[in-house]
This record gives structure tokens, sequence and C-alpha cells, in this order.
């Protein structure tokens, strides 16, 4: 789905060593103005995760983007784990190309 934003809420270095394809990096950690301009419409649907069901992360980005007046959010609580055992691949990202993101 060309609107949907998949974003890793993982710092970076776990980002780069795997990441879902197309997802974009937005650590739990980064400031409110960071996010909204990673994802700068707040109506397209917004799905977050981390490495799986037992990291708390993307369910505590998924509250924030709620808060700060995001329409559709969900968490993919698999996370990579899930995408992994469901027989996908994870894309990497070198360090260069992923400042750029952040």
């Amino acid at each position: 789905n060309p609107g949907l934003s998949v974003v890793e809420a993982l710092p970076a270095k776990y980002f780069n060593q795997g990441h879902i394809p197309s997802a974009l990096n937005i650590p739990l950690d980064s400031n409110d103005t960071d996010i909204e301009t990673a994802l700068p419409n707040k109506s397209e649907p917004v799905v977050t995760y981390c490495t799986g069901p037992t990291c708390p992360n993307s369910s505590k980005l998924a509250d924030r983007l709620l808060k700060l007046g995001y329409k559709s959010v969900f968490v993919f609580e698999e996370g990579k784990e899930g995408w992994t055992k469901a027989g996908f691949e994870l894309a990497q990202t070198g360090k260069a190309e992923n400042e750029k993101s952040n």
C-alpha cells in the first residue's frame, strides 16, 4: 500500500542490521519534530514494529503517534521475528544511507 508507512521503533544500529523492506527508522526516543517530519501526513496509516512480541518499543511508539494526532496507527506485534518466521527476508542498510533518513 503506497499510503502506508511501516516504522521500526528500534535504535539505528538494530535497523541497520536488518529491517522490513521499505520501513522507516524512527527510534522510540526520537523527538516529536523528527517524528512529524518523517511522517508528515497524520491521516495515512502507520504500522510500528520492533524485534518481536516481547519488545515494547512498537506499542510505546504507537501510543506516542496517537497522542501526536495520527489517526490510523497499528502495531505489528510479531515484528522482525514474525517477519522472518513467515519466510520473508530483512533488508540491510549501510550507516551513511540510514543517517540520511534520521
